[in-house]
Order: C-alpha cells, then sequence, then structure tokens
C-alpha cells in the first residue's frame, strides 16, 4: 500500500519548487499550481483589505461593495469576497494568477477527472501524498454564516452573468456554479504561462 501511494504522487506531481517570492508550487499535468491559498491582507500596492471579523462587518462589505477577507470558521483558511477577486490592485505574486474554470477543468481531468481528483487533493487526515494537499473547511455566506464544512470552495477568475464562478470539491465530487459575490471562498492560484 506504502508503496503504491508514493507511486500515485510521482504520477499526479512531477516537481515541487520554491520560487524566489517564497511561493510554492507544483507541476501536475500541464499546469504550475500553488500548494497552499494565498493567504494575502493587502493589496499588491499596500493597501490592506479589510479584516471583516464578524458578521455585521462581513455583511456591511459586501453591501458596499468592498474587497474584504476573513478566516473560516475553524482558521486553517483564508476566505475572500468576490471583490478582491475582481480588484484590479491584484493580490497575486508577480507570475500568477486566479485560475479560470478551464484550469480548474484541465487540473481534475488530468489527476483522474472531477469525482477522483478531489480524493487525491483533499487532506481528510488519511495518507494524503499530494503536494496540492488542500484541507476541507467551509465557506462564508453573503449574511455572513458558515457554510459547506467539510468541503472546499475556491474562486475562479471566470465569469457566468456577471457572476464569479467556484469551484466546489468534496471528497467524491467537484462542481462549478456561480455565487453571489459576496460569498467568501478561498483561492488557489496558477502560474502564469
Amino acid at each position: 500500500m506504502y508503496y503504491s501511494n508514493i507511486i500515485m504522487c510521482f504520477l499526479t506531481i512531477s516537481l515541487l519548487l520554491n520560487l524566489d517570492n517564497k511561493c510554492n508550487y507544483i507541476v501536475t499535468g500541464s499546469q504550475k499550481w500553488s500548494t497552499t491559498d494565498i493567504r494575502a491582507k493587502v493589496f499588491n500596492n499596500g493597501d490592506t483589505i479589510l479584516y471583516a471579523d464578524s458578521d455585521s462587518l462581513w455583511q456591511r462589505a459586501n453591501l458596499k461593495k468592498l474587497p474584504a477577507w476573513c478566516y473560516s470558521k475553524d482558521g486553517r483558511r483564508v476566505l475572500y469576497n468576490s471583490y478582491v477577486v475582481s480588484d484590479n490592485r491584484s493580490i497575486c505574486p508577480e507570475g500568477y494568477r486566479i485560475p479560470t474554470n478551464r484550469d480548474w477543468a484541465l487540473l481534475l481531468n488530468e489527476n483522474g477527472g472531477p469525482n477522483l481528483a478531489p480524493s487525491r487533493f483533499l487532506n481528510t487526515g488519511r495518507d494524503s501524498c499530494s503536494e496540492f494537499s488542500i484541507y476541507p473547511t467551509d465557506s462564508r455566506s453573503v449574511n455572513g454564516s458558515y457554510e459547506f464544512e467539510g468541503c472546499a470552495v475556491f474562486w475562479s477568475s471566470t465569469m457566468v452573468n456577471s457572476r464569479y464562478s467556484y469551484i466546489f470539491m468534496a471528497e467524491d465530487l467537484t462542481l462549478t456554479s456561480q455565487t453571489p459575490d459576496g460569498t467568501g471562498c478561498a483561492i488557489r492560484l496558477i502560474k502564469r504561462n
């Protein structure tokens, strides 16, 4: 069993590198993805992103369409509203961008498809050999409550019907959908070609 997990790791992930800007990425298939969610609290120009730690602050930021972040309920992840995703000041380190729906689909398809790939990436406490390890936590609704506990929810930079898409990942399922702009989701980055 241990030997087969090692082989699976090498098939899934080709390389782990440390970049000068302190971002780690993996090569999986034809893509280079960050190994962790972004945890930026400021935009690239130095402007602070509003920390909305209470339900009322989260609601207020969304009503005013202000970029905001918060921690997930368990404190493991940083969640952002879509106003951070759309802000031209950007939170992405140089050489990175927020992935599109197409990027996510390619990642999943190159790693067993949308129903198998999540089990390789989600770190549920069992053996996880992937450097792309994703800790399932939750997301935050527009009103500030936490939802989708035990799942991973990421922003996509793809807009559909004037809303940004998100990727919902559970242990054996992946969905792509649209969500209200004030929803709090994590952000994983992809390296620009």
